[in-house]
């Protein structure tokens, strides 16, 4: 006999009072546990000698005591209605390896953590780049890489509309299986801070291939301004990442801050070509909004990309130009490949090792005021025309040389803007150029093609940066 209308409603109440029981239950247990962002973990790296914000999750009102493992000193904090809390603690110089206990209704114990320098590395491809990708000596590399005292943690890919609060991902302890898959660039940024700091290093890794810098810079910060978001339109369709303005930076960045770190480093460009003419805008801006998100003017080292035969005619040397103009921008400094790229066919040149070594180097400089370590390239300062000749001058210059009897790749214009080889002249810091088809010089150029190979160097061997003062 089938049930009545009313026996199977009464029965579905039933049902819907259970389920409605076990789902309060589920989530109770769920908020009644301490839980904290992925990026708070065992085997972590923390800033040393830093006021470092640790945040969570709970049941409101619940009262969670923390225990940190270097002076046993107890924090106590509560969560707050939205069943989010924080604490503030003071981390000692560089130490550990060390534990944090968190005790709440549920107990947590962090352990295997370390005190020292961590940095964001984030970018394209050749960020993420690793050595089982193909770097040069690979095979020993990944042998060698047993540095206990670097901790590696991954984010894992994520773009989204809008600001996350956690990410995927877990801190390893650098090891030849961890190191094998990991940003190489990043890797050998680390190991040369390591050696030369004595210090722990964590480094965090956030990058996605073929991904454009609009979409790691927050939206507003692409529409507040109106040359950069009609730059945004020329974007190409991706299938392998998305293009909307700032998905991965709400992904894969806003969830990190304001973690205290040290500071970034940046390898990206290449899927900028073609909007490459404000492209410095366009960092400019990725910048200032990181910056924001840390409320902290932290430095932001970064590589300019490589010479390559596949761009576009002067797209590749354009996106070059512009990213030398960021180092305009405060606390910023940029590394030069043009004399370690090697084959120009590759977009994704195998010497990681000299990239990551000259990052770690800018940092020590600026950032840790170890001064022998200087590898900031020639850039262009200024240009004075006297009669005939055009004077350039350069910065970071000191013992400016070529390295071939004719001084080359200088080219000057007048101001119909048509460019013409320039016979050069090396003086000190600066450079005197001539051209008989230019008697009235304007505009000066250096290196630009796409596939410029290095022809001027400081007295550290750093090649003189392409430049171009008609763009």
């Amino acid at each position: 006999m089938w049930p009545s209308y009313s026996q199977k409603i009464k029965h579905m109440k039933k049902i819907a009072v259970i389920v409605i029981l076990c789902s309060f239950c589920f989530v109770s247990s769920m908020f009644a546990n301490i839980s904290l962002p992925s990026f708070f973990s065992s085997n972590m790296v923390l800033q040393q000698n830093a006021d470092v914000l640790i945040w969570g999750w709970a049941i409101p009102d619940e009262e969670i005591k923390i225990q940190i493992g270097w002076d046993d000193t107890v924090y106590v904090t509560k969560t707050l209605s939205d069943s989010t809390w924080q604490i503030q603690i003071q981390t000692p110089k560089a130490g550990g390896p060390y534990t944090i206990r968190f005790q709440g209704y549920n107990s947590l114990l962090l352990q295997n953590i370390l005190i020292g320098e961590v940095w964001i590395c984030a970018g394209g491809s050749n960020m993420e780049w690793s050595a089982k990708m193909g770097i040069n000596n690979a095979d020993r590399e990944i042998a060698a890489a047993n540095y206990p005292e670097i901790r590696m943690f991954t984010v894992a890919k994520q773009a989204s509309g809008v600001k996350q609060k956690n990410v995927q991902g877990r801190w390893n302890v650098c090891s030849p299986q961890i190191m094998a898959n990991y940003s190489a660039a990043a890797y050998f940024f680390a190991r040369e801070l390591q050696k030369e700091l004595n210090v722990p290093i964590g480094i965090i890794q956030a990058t996605w291939p073929e991904s454009a810098a609009e979409v790691w810079t927050p939206y507003d910060a692409i529409f507040t301004n109106r040359k950069i978001a009609d730059a945004s339109l020329k974007l190409k369709d991706n299938k392998t990442c998305t293009t909307i303005p700032g998905q991965l930076y709400n992904g894969m960045i806003a969830p990190l801050a304001p973690l205290k770190i040290k500071g970034f480093i940046w390898y990206q460009g290449e899927a900028n070509v073609v909007n490459a003419r404000t492209y410095d805008l366009l960092m400019a801006a990725l910048i200032e909004g990181w910056r924001d998100a840390w409320d902290e003017d932290l430095p932001f080292y970064f590589v300019q990309i490589a010479p390559y035969d596949k761009y576009e005619p002067e797209t590749g040397v354009l996106l070059q130009n512009s990213q030398r103009k960021n180092i305009r921008v405060m606390n910023t400094a940029m590394v030069i490949t043009t004399d370690i790229t090697g084959d120009v066919s590759n977009i994704h040149p195998p010497n990681k090792q000299d990239v990551g070594k000259r990052l770690a180097h800018l940092a020590l400089e600026h950032t840790y005021a170890k001064t022998n370590f200087n590898v900031n390239p020639p850039v262009y300062r200024s240009k004075k025309v006297q009669g005939k000749k055009l004077i350039v001058y350069f910065d970071n210059a000191q013992g400016l040389h070529s390295k071939f009897k004719i001084v080359e790749g200088f080219e000057i214009a007048g101001n119909d803007g048509n460019f013409y080889a320039a016979q050069a002249k090396i003086v000190g810091t600066s450079v005197e150029l001539t051209s008989k088809q230019v008697p009235s010089p304007v505009h000066v150029r250096f290196a630009w093609s796409n596939t410029a190979r290095p022809l001027i160097f400081n007295g550290l061997d750093i090649p003189l940066s392409c430049f171009n003062t008609k763009e």
